[in-house]
């Protein structure tokens, strides 16, 4: 449990001066707390077949309106070297019914939240993030979208086409308002494992996980994290390197944000030996005197 004040003063009033709320979130180490609900697919449903907690997919509304199975499935709880965050991710495969189709997914829990607005938002965000691997047969290609609303008008609509990536990759997607005052207060995402009715595979496959809404990307993998630092390998085993411009304070905090480690990084060529790590999620902040970074690696 909480409780949090918002006080004008602190001990004597002197004056009519004022002070303005907004925008309040509760962090995690420098992070939003998700505003979608299950954005790295760790939670999963089964009522006859087995889907992600608050997103509808393709197998379930067939399931839902025919009682049955579709021939050959088309999502799938994925784990293991098949999860980039925690223990699951999101795998889709296109389909054969007369021809290769696309199977898809998206957010909300009921049959019509397809292409309409299913969850709130409170901050008119800049860019949709995540991680995805593809595997496509000929020149089939991903497709995620995103759309938001502001009292029932159109406020956005952006589409991201995904190419093949045998590894897991970092993706980014800026958001485009419409109008430059904007606030949307909902919104809704649907993630095709192709984009057109002219599909080559029944086999092309997607996986995707933790995605993010956020005001700036946050490049996490072996990518610059700054004009000043660079990190890798992500996942990692044993050890990561940190290459450095100049000197800078590393703090480490496990999984439950729990500070495990801190240390100076020195311009050059840095070492850090994880191999008695948890695999997980760890979060690095990085800071200097006039700058500061946050990212994350997977410790596997």
């Amino acid at each position: 449990t909480a409780w949090l004040y918002l006080y004008s003063y602190i001990d004597a009033v002197d004056g009519d001066g004022y002070v303005i709320f907004d925008d309040v979130h509760f962090e995690k180490i420098g992070e939003r707390m998700e505003d979608f609900t299950n954005h790295d697919f760790e939670n999963w449903t089964n009522i006859g077949t087995e889907y992600p907690t608050g997103w509808r997919t393709f197998d379930l509304l067939y399931y839902e309106n025919y009682v049955s199975f579709i021939n050959g499935r088309t999502s799938f709880k994925a784990s293991g070297e098949d999860a980039y965050i925690g223990n699951y991710a999101m795998k889709m495969t296109n389909y054969y019914s007369n021809r290769p189709r696309y199977t898809y997914q998206y957010t909300g829990t009921e049959n019509n939240d397809y292409y309409t607005p299913n969850f709130p938002v409170n901050d008119t965000f800049q860019y949709l993030q995540g991680y995805y691997k593809y595997y496509p047969e000929g020149n089939d290609t991903a497709r995620i979208m995103y759309r938001t609303w502001e009292d029932g008008a159109s406020r956005s609509y952006d589409n991201i086409y995904l190419p093949a990536a045998e590894k897991w990759t970092f993706f980014t997607m800026p958001i485009n308002y419409y109008s430059s005052t904007a606030m949307p207060d909902s919104a809704t995402m649907l993630i095709y494992s192709a984009f057109t009715d002219s599909i080559e595979g029944s086999k092309s496959t997607l996986f995707v996980d933790g995605l993010e809404l956020v005001m700036k990307p946050q490049a996490v993998s072996v990518e610059e994290l700054s004009e000043s630092l660079f990190l890798y390998p992500n996942p990692a085993k044993t050890k990561i390197t940190i290459e450095a411009k100049e000197n800078c304070e590393l703090i480490i905090y496990n999984p439950i944000g729990s500070l495990i480690h801190s240390q100076q990084v020195l311009a050059g060529t840095n070492t850090i030996d994880i191999s008695t790590y948890n695999t997980g999620i760890y979060f690095l902040n990085f800071n200097t005197k006039t700058k500061q970074w946050t990212t994350k690696i997977l410790k596997q």
